[in-house]
């Protein structure tokens, strides 16, 4: 956290990834931030 700002990041080696490598990881991690910005903030602005 740095300052009013939130961020979260998601690794993966890009040699062989598979689509199913990114979009679920990708869905997980959005599920997550918009917890975290209702949990903060009580609102979804993004």
């Amino acid at each position: 956290m740095l300052g009013e700002v939130v961020t979260l990041r998601h690794c993966a080696p890009l040699e062989n990834l598979d689509r199913n490598e990114i979009d679920e990881p990708m869905h997980r991690l959005l599920g997550i931030a918009d917890e975290l910005e209702a949990e903060l903030t009580g609102r979804d602005d993004f």
